[in-house]
């Protein structure tokens, strides 16, 4: 989008699609774009360094390969209907039918022209003067799902979305003591520079012996570096947290002597994953018995496009979480992205909170904690439901366990 807005010909430009709805996966980047000459633009775009080949190309629209495997769409629209058709191309289909529906309900015809009543133009250059006119609250990209946004829209109780700038600090990280590529101070250094209060470093505990996970012994070690960093940076809080394996009979994979000394533990699965649905619950539940089971990391355990989740009852974990005053995560690794958006929105009316993690390896991961406030705003939560939105004593209480 920035190598459009600096177009001359370009007067407006907006994403559309999946892309700006943040779906998880999308086979395509597709733009609008105002412009008087969008022959000129267009011809501007072929020569982007990553276009492979030209699709289909009207006077109205162009798609392009890239080489990225991705698609390249652009599509002019006019002053008087760009909002309109941004609604129309945001999508999804089925929100935008239910849109359709509603206006009609309420005397209006809505299409890509336009919000129409009698034949006379009501809105259609701006979304927001649209759903305004139809006596709706703004809808975000993201929520527009058919999933009751137009309902809750209705009724004004749509929830204010999550943003980046609610998040406090960053619960799931390793170093090159694991299987990260940086040590310990310098991510410590990089958390601090991204503004965060404060920052988990939740290397591997020994039983994935291909990360060099930590046992008891090297875990104590990192504790005392993490004390006298602690000291170094006072400002700051550094949790001392492991990111700990959860055994195939729901043992946790390091000693309670050790974990007891630790600010913070993620449990989570790495082995095991063809276990039956009731088993792998059951595996999880049982390791939230221990009292210093925290956060329940990557949930289901699958990697977008090459590893299908495990089977697990979602809502039995949920509510054992609740019960437990355990919570779930949402890592934001974009090939996990786990747990899901329908399964944060669960969490949410359980009354489960979540934590938004990187599960950065290195230092420029950190940048993925955007990818889960995507993830976090499609299951429609907002920062009294994101663990991390709180401040280190705010969270200290809220880490102690029922």
């Amino acid at each position: 989008m920035d190598y459009l807005n600096q177009l001359p010909e370009v007067e407006w430009v907006e994403s559309c699609g999946a892309f700006r709805r943040r779906q998880e996966t999308f086979s395509e980047f597709c733009f609008l774009v105002l412009t008087k000459n969008f022959k000129r633009v267009a011809d501007y775009v072929k020569r982007f360094h990553g276009v492979i080949n030209i699709v289909a190309e009207t006077d109205r629209d162009i798609t392009l390969s890239l080489k990225t495997g991705i698609n390249l769409q652009l599509i002019k629209v006019g002053l008087e209907n760009k909002g309109s058709g941004l609604i129309y191309h945001t999508g999804s289909t089925e929100h935008v039918k239910q849109l359709e529906d509603y206006a009609k309900e309420q005397g209006f015809i809505l299409n890509q022209k336009g919000l129409f009543k009698d034949k006379i133009y009501e809105a259609g250059s701006d979304e927001h003067e649209i759903y305004n006119a139809l006596g709706l609250g703004y809808i975000e990209p993201e929520l527009r799902e058919a999933r009751d946004e137009i309902k809750a829209a209705e009724k004004n109780c749509l929830p204010p979305l999550i943003e980046l700038d609610d998040i406090k600090g960053d619960l799931h990280s390793h170093t090159n003591e694991t299987d990260g590529k940086e040590p310990l101070e310098r991510m410590i250094v990089a958390a601090i520079e991204k503004g965060y209060e404060y920052f988990a470093i939740t290397d591997h505990s020994k039983r994935l012996s291909i990360t060099n996970g930590l046992n008891e012994e090297r875990l104590l070690k990192q504790i005392d570096q993490i004390n006298e960093l602690n000291l170094l940076y006072p400002s700051f809080k550094i949790l001392k947290s492991i990111e700990v394996d959860i055994l195939e009979d729901g043992a946790l994979d390091l000693s309670n002597e050790v974990l007891k000394e630790l600010d913070l533990r993620v449990c989570s699965i790495h082995s095991k994953f063809k276990l039956p649905e009731q088993q792998q619950t059951e595996r999880i539940i049982r390791a939230m018995d221990n009292p210093y089971f925290n956060i329940l990391g990557h949930a289901t355990g699958r990697l977008l496009k090459s590893r299908p989740p495990y089977p697990i009852n979602i809502e039995k974990i949920l509510l054992a979480a609740k019960d437990r005053g355990c919570y779930l995560e949402l890592n934001a690794q974009p090939y996990r992205l786990d747990i899901n958006d329908h399964y944060c929105k669960l969490a949410k009316d359980i009354g489960v909170k979540v934590a938004i993690s990187s599960d950065a390896h290195a230092i420029q991961q950190l940048n993925y904690m955007q990818l889960g406030i995507y993830q976090a705003r499609r299951g429609w939560l907002e920062k009294k439901d994101v663990l991390n939105c709180f401040s280190w004593p705010e969270l200290q209480l809220l880490l102690k366990r029922n």
